[in-house]
Formats: C-alpha cells, structure tokens, sequence
C-alpha cells in the first residue's frame, strides 16, 4: 500500500453498496405499500424509524399526516422528528 493512500474495508464497501442498492429500493416500496392504509389527518408515531426515510416518504404522500418516529438509536440526522 502506497503512503497516502487508504484501502476500503470490505465492510464498508458492502455497506455502502447495501445503501445505495437495497435500502433506498426497500423504503419505497414500503412506502408504495403503506401509503394507501393511511389517512389524511392521522397522527403516526413510527415505532423504530431508524433515519425516519420511510416516514418521510409516507408523509410527502398523505396530506396533513402528522407524524414523528421513536428509536433506541437517535441518528445524528433524521428526516422526521425521532425520540
């Protein structure tokens, strides 16, 4: 290995490839399926929204959808309100 230069670990690499591949199609599929059992004006608490991507989604497609997520792990960063 060359001064300077860092190597990717294979984990990381994977982890990346999962987020870019598998994470963002599963999210808006889930989004695609969830969408339709929820009502304009409901209040949902996500229960284990990790990043809150999922809700977020859900809400950009159900007007006046008041929702907010719960997780054990708070990311530095959320799409939605997370406790």
């Amino acid at each position: 290995m060359r001064s300077g230069t860092k190597m990717a670990r294979p984990l990381e690499v994977i982890g990346s490839a999962h987020g870019r591949l598998v994470h963002q199609r599963r999210v808006l599929k889930l989004a695609e399926a969830l969408t339709p059992m929820i009502e304009p004006g409901w209040k949902v608490l996500d229960v284990g929204c990790g990043d809150g991507v999922l809700a977020s989604l859900i809400a950009e497609r159900v007007e006046r959808l008041d929702i907010s997520g719960f997780d054990v792990l708070v990311r530095g960063s959320t799409a939605i309100p997370v406790a």
